[in-house]
């Protein structure tokens, strides 16, 4: 962890930072889009993505974040639907990290007011332990979100659980939505369990 006077930075770093990375990935694919209608519009919804976002992590703007989210989620699956076709690995990394942005924003908001004011050694270790099992339930929930999905697709593959009938491909689709969904609420149970 990170010295005491340095730690409210970091955390209100942290959310900047994934969405640098998130608006840079989607930048990068629009940029690919070489029809010009088409650049323009998820042009406009990366902006507009970015605002929103960018303008959540200020205090009182919680508001704009689904907005943000929505927004740059079009771009970057708008360009790659239409356009440049789907890699499914790379979505599943830009939705992790959209969630990973999420729930950094969350830790920003809930210990760096925490680490900012005075603390004693049993109030610091107790503040520390939260935010090190927060940390370790985000990493293992990212981490789930993207192997579990690519082992149901290569137990369908190798045949061990085909996905040639409808029932075991509605079995692989919501086993990713499951995942993606408990992403979704990770910031939630966390905000609740406080």
């Amino acid at each position: 962890m990170a010295s005491a006077p340095l730690m409210p930075v970091a955390l209100r770093i942290a959310p900047f930072v994934t969405l640098t990375a998130l608006v840079l990935w989607t930048g990068f694919d629009v940029l690919a889009v070489t029809e010009p209608r088409l650049f323009q519009t998820f042009a406009a919804l990366l902006v507009i993505g970015t605002l929103g976002l960018a303008l959540a992590n200020l205090p009182g703007w919680g508001w704009a974040q689904p907005g943000g989210f929505v927004a740059l989620s079009l771009s970057y699956f708008g360009a790659h639907v239409i356009v440049l076709g789907v890699d499914v690995l790379a979505g599943l990394a830009f939705v992790t990290l959209l969630f990973v942005h999420m729930a950094t924003r969350s830790a920003a908001e809930r210990f760096a007011p925490v680490y900012a004011r005075p603390l004693g050694s049993e109030e610091r270790i107790l503040v520390n332990a939260a935010l090190g099992r927060m940390v370790l339930r985000v990493a293992f929930a990212a981490g789930l979100g993207l192997l579990l999905p690519l082992l149901a697709a290569d137990l369908a593959l190798t045949g061990i659980v085909p996905a040639r009938t409808i029932p075991s491909a509605v079995l692989l689709a919501a086993a990713i939505v499951l995942v993606v969904a408990l992403l979704a609420i990770l910031p939630v149970l966390e905000r609740r369990t406080t």
